[in-house]
Parts: C-alpha cells; sequence; structure tokens
C-alpha cells in the first residue's frame, strides 16, 4: 500500500490522500477548509475519516504474510471468544 499526500493552496483549502488497497483499488480521503476554519479543526475531520476508512488498519495487516492455515485459526479463535463474550453478557 502506498499513500500520497497533497496540499493544495487556493481560496479553499483541499486536503487530499490517496491509498491504494489491493482488493478494493484507488480510494481519496478529501477534506475542505472553509475560509474561517482553523487548519487544527480540518486535521481532525481528516483524522476521523482516516481512521473510519481503515487506512492504518490495513496497513498494519499487511505489514507481513500470514499464511492462509494460520490466518483461518485466528478467525475461528476470535469467532470463539466473540461467542464467548456475547453468552456471557446475555447471562449477566
Amino acid at each position: 500500500m502506498r499513500l500520497q499526500n497533497w496540499l493544495i493552496n487556493s481560496s479553499k483549502c483541499c486536503i487530499f490522500t490517496f491509498y491504494k488497497t489491493f482488493k478494493k483499488g484507488v480510494h481519496l480521503i478529501k477534506v475542505v477548509v472553509q475560509d474561517n476554519e482553523s487548519i487544527d479543526k480540518a486535521l481532525k475531520r481528516f483524522k476521523k475519516k482516516y481512521e473510519k476508512a481503515g487506512v492504518l488498519k490495513e496497513f498494519r495487516r499487511r505489514q507481513f504474510f500470514v499464511k492462509p492455515s494460520v490466518d483461518k485459526k485466528m478467525n475461528k479463535e476470535r469467532a470463539i471468544r466473540k461467542s464467548k463474550r456475547i453468552i456471557a453478557e446475555e447471562n449477566n
């Protein structure tokens, strides 16, 4: 995955981030900074969109290769923990 950041200077400033994913293609996160808005608020909105899109999560997931058998085992264990948690919540 490759990240590219641009800050375009104009009357309305925009913060763009393009990121590539293997299965989903290329995505764009865009935040338009209004005339009377501080850059801190715009960056906060950008960070929220960035987290919601799951860019960092996918980047970390792709840092190393996980064999399909190990991936299935991890998913099965995750499902067991989730079902145990749901049953425990229903009992309480």
